[in-house]
């Protein structure tokens, strides 16, 4: 700081301001306020950092929830779909017999 202010403050005026300084410095009260201050802006940065922290965790959980929603409902549709589909496929060749089980025979029992 002296260095800095010697190219811009007057010799005597320097000292007196460093002087000034140097025992606020050990002022009790200006001590306390400077620490409180560190301290509140302590407080605010871990603050934000656990509300961060919170956020990302519940950003993550909230995902993992939707996905496996998602999951479950594409699931569910492709069993639908494949469902669909194997049924489909069966009954295609039961169709044509059925319709040519009318050109069998009937068979007449009598008592």
């Amino acid at each position: 700081l002296y260095e800095i202010l010697s190219g811009v403050l007057d010799e005597e005026i320097l000292k007196k301001f460093m002087k000034d300084v140097i025992n606020m410095s050990w002022d009790g009260f200006n001590l306390h306020e400077w620490e409180k201050d560190k301290l509140d802006d302590m407080v605010a940065y871990n603050r934000e950092q656990y509300a961060l922290k919170e956020g990302i965790e519940q950003g993550i959980e909230q995902g993992i929830e939707q996905g496996i929603e998602r999951g479950i409902e594409q699931g569910i549709e492709q069993g639908v779909e494949q469902n669909t589909k194997q049924t489909s496929t069966c009954n295609a060749p039961i169709h044509p017999f059925l319709h040519k089980s009318s050109h069998f025979p009937k068979l007449q029992f009598s008592l």
